[in-house]
């Protein structure tokens, strides 16, 4: 999760990137920082680890992916911290009529993860989609959905895709959503370290075109302040 958490934020223009992670392991998470360029490391784990990003370091935004806990510790503090979506424990759904053996892996790749992954095997699209999982995985007769796909964080189709070549190697993001999240976010990107700023600058011509608009929809809010501000100008 570091290299995916991290990868992004400086290419969006991020010029402060704070990590978290819990004690054990730290020096290696701490080295493996250094070559991405962040120095701020703290060996701070779960939900102590959200507080200190939120309420000490006073960070803009939180990312990353968690445990039950990490994700009611995001949560409570989005209401003064942006975050990206809560990430974990981990899911796997498999659709499809493949080699029984594929199926097995899958799921047992994923109950590694914890005794808390949600690891199933489904009939049909329909129950898929109704899970939204982290994780969707395509195999025989049901690769031919992966066009019609529309709840799941990332999509793995075919034998030779599996859930770990996409954790370490294929370069799509595996910081995704879960808790049926899945059906209105996507997992972090690029454009989770991005917001639009958009400029207006009117002439005195274009104002004048839409102030009877402007003038109308004001009355008929009751606001004729607004109404005024447009009018003295026109």
């Amino acid at each position: 999760p570091l290299v995916m958490c991290v990868g992004p934020a400086p290419v969006a223009g991020v010029r402060r990137i704070v990590v978290c992670t819990p004690p054990d392991g730290a020096a290696r998470i701490a080295a493996a920082a250094d070559l991405l360029g962040v120095a701020d490391v703290w060996a701070i784990g779960g939900p102590q680890a959200i507080g200190w990003l939120a309420y000490v370091e006073r960070v803009d935004k939180i990312v990353g992916p968690g445990n039950d806990y990490v994700n009611e510790a995001k949560l409570e503090v989005s209401r003064d911290v942006p975050i990206d979506l809560p990430g974990g424990p981990s899911e796997v759904v498999v659709l499809g009529d493949g080699d029984p053996k594929l199926i097995e892996l899958e799921l047992a790749a994923q109950r590694e993860h914890g005794h808390d992954a949600v690891c199933r095997a489904v009939d049909t699209l329909e129950e898929a989609e109704a899970i939204a999982p982290e994780h969707l995985v395509l195999l025989g007769d049901a690769e031919a959905y992966a066009d019609r796909v529309r709840n799941a964080g990332t999509v793995f189709v075919g034998p030779w895709s599996p859930v770990a070549a996409g954790d370490y190697a294929t370069g799509g993001n595996h910081v995704l959503p879960t808790n049926g999240w899945a059906r209105s976010v996507g997992g972090l990107g690029l454009e989770t370290f991005l917001k639009p700023v958009t400029v207006q600058r009117l002439t005195k011509e274009g104002l004048e075109r839409i102030a009877p608009t402007v003038e109308a929809l004001a009355a008929a809010e009751g606001l004729p302040a607004h109404a005024e501000a447009v009018r003295r100008r026109t």
